[in-house]
């Protein structure tokens, strides 16, 4: 358990180092503009949602997007969820779920997802890309 601990601090590490390439003024105004297009890539997976509401590639688009954003970790957590229950080995839903609920101080159910994660797919924190 502590090696999946590390590679998570360390994809922590390296995610903050990437944050801080940009002189501050350039970082703002990235950020500013990847948020806009993930509060405008959320809308969308919404509106195809009302369409299929059981489609699990577009819950779990929608939860990337409201992760990504971060102003709504429980609607997150809801989207990865329901992707959960229509496939049950959807590994990246548990990994993501895992690291909200990490966030948000649930350290028994952060530490249930993060074990499904990674017994379904060792290389989960390879794999995400973040």
């Amino acid at each position: 358990m502590k090696s999946i601990e590390k590679r998570i601090r360390e994809n922590n590490r390296v995610l903050k180092f990437k944050r801080n390439i940009l002189p501050p003024e350039l970082e703002d105004d990235r950020l500013n503009r990847a948020i806009e297009v993930q509060l405008s890539m959320r809308e969308q997976w919404s509106h195809r949602l009302l369409e299929e509401p059981n489609n699990p590639i577009f819950l779990f688009n929608r939860g990337v997007s409201t992760y990504t954003i971060g102003d709504n970790d429980y609607w997150a957590i809801e989207d990865f969820t329901r992707v959960i229950e229509l496939l049950p080995n959807a590994e990246k839903a548990y990994y993501l779920r895992a690291c909200l609920r990490k966030q948000m101080g649930d350290e028994i159910g952060s530490q249930q997802d993060f074990d499904t994660a990674f017994r379904l797919n060792p290389l989960i924190d390879k794999t995400i890309g973040w």
